[in-house]
């Protein structure tokens, strides 16, 4: 069998006015050379080749059996409320989490006098430098935990570099607004444009809902807060479309609009969204190569960045081995943790599945267990064992 080393692909390129090229691109050492031998000029997009291999720092592949331990010096904790969510998208990552029970607002305050005990406080000990990210499910269905959790965490850390949140949108209200610009969040409000009806209603349309959002818009798009952030699927596949959609919907020419990018299927639900067989693959991807050279593709950051990092790639000689996650969690210093002390190896799964622990008399930190051994009750609670990680699969 041949190895994943030995992948070679041939592209064979066509100019518009005829006449075109063939190289050969493998992905395992970022290499694509012309038939004869020759680079291409990275010059005309101001690049060049390094002379020699960068030292790229190979990625720690993370798992349930393979955890990374995590240290005090942390920049990125993503905070677990619970995975309910009002919505049922067929595609959800969280789906089989969705029984579980999530933090209440009574642990709040224990949660936020333990951080001491695993978190150093980032560059200056009041959250310099450290990037704050609050997950559900959907956060609003935790309203009351919210508006206890967010003040402490401002209050114990008021330098903190960024608050962040993804929601639906659906549940939000003019209240709801104004806190959320009062609290200084960066969101992302999770919506599939015109294939939205594969989420569920559109809160756009909603009586409350809807001008709140608009609001939301009104606030928090003049300072670069807000992106809207779309999956893309097989019902809902042509990125230019879906982002003039938002544009005519917002009303503004550059709102910010994202893609978690194509769905990975990982059960038979989200096999729906899939494509099935190799001609819809391919009029799919016709379509996105389409996309992907006209301007509103080329607007998508996901888009923008994808295409940089091929040839910052091709630049860099970056073998594949050096890939690491993009949600960080492969990293010591990203952490996911529940309200109950919980640290998973994934902030899509739900540690609450796990056997109850038993007590002992100190807190185990960070940075002396794996974080899916790891919890960090105050009280003592010996450290059990999280979830298994969801595959990549669309969670917000």
């Amino acid at each position: 069998m041949q190895s994943f080393d030995d992948i070679e692909f041939r592209l064979l390129m066509e100019k518009p006015e005829g006449g075109g090229a063939t190289l050969f691109w493998r992905p395992h050492d970022s290499s694509l050379i012309f038939a004869d031998g020759r680079l291409p000029d990275l010059g005309r997009i101001h690049l060049g080749y390094a002379d020699r291999f960068l030292g790229h720092r190979p990625a720690v592949a993370v798992g349930r059996g393979h955890p990374v331990a995590k240290t005090r010096d942390l920049r990125r904790i993503k905070i677990m409320l619970g995975k309910t969510c009002n919505y049922s998208c067929g595609y959800c990552s969280q789906s089989e989490h969705r029984a579980t029970v999530g933090g209440s607002p009574a642990e709040v305050e224990r949660f936020l006098d333990s951080m001491p005990g695993w978190f150093d406080g980032g560059e200056d000990g009041l959250g310099r430098g450290v990037r704050f990210e609050i997950w559900g499910g959907e956060p609003f269905v935790y309203w009351k935990t919210l508006r206890r959790l967010v003040p402490g965490l401002r209050t114990r850390y008021p330098n903190l570099s960024e608050l962040f949140m993804f929601t639906n949108g659906s549940l939000l209200d003019m209240n709801k607004v104004a806190w959320l610009d009062e609290m200084g969040f960066f969101l992302a409000v999770s919506h599939d444009g015109p294939g939205q009806a594969d989420r569920g209603p559109d809160p756009f349309d909603h009586p409350v809902a809807g001008p709140a959002l608009r609001e939301l818009i009104r606030r928090f798009h003049p300072q670069r807060r807000l992106s809207f952030n779309f999956m893309v699927t097989a019902r809902n596949y042509e990125v230019a479309a879906i982002r003039r959609w938002f544009v005519a919907k917002t009303g503004i020419a550059d709102i910010t609009v994202a893609t978690g990018e194509f769905l990975t299927p990982y059960d038979p639900g989200s096999l729906l969204f899939s494509p099935t067989g190799e001609a819809e693959h391919r009029a799919i991807g016709r379509v996105l190569a389409r996309d992907f050279t006209d301007w509103d593709g080329l607007a998508l950051p996901t888009v923008h960045q994808k295409i940089t990092g091929f040839f910052t790639a091709l630049a860099s000689h970056r073998p594949s081995e050096s890939l690491w996650q993009k949600c960080g969690m492969d990293t010591p210093r990203t952490i996911a943790v529940d309200l109950m002390g919980n640290v998973a190896t994934c902030h899509n799964v739900a540690a609450g599945l796990c056997r109850r622990a038993r007590r002992h008399g100190d807190p185990a930190h960070p940075g002396d267990l794996a974080p899916h051994l790891h919890r960090t009750d105050p009280g003592g609670a010996r450290p059990r064992r999280a979830d298994r990680p969801a595959g990549n699969r669309g969670a917000a």
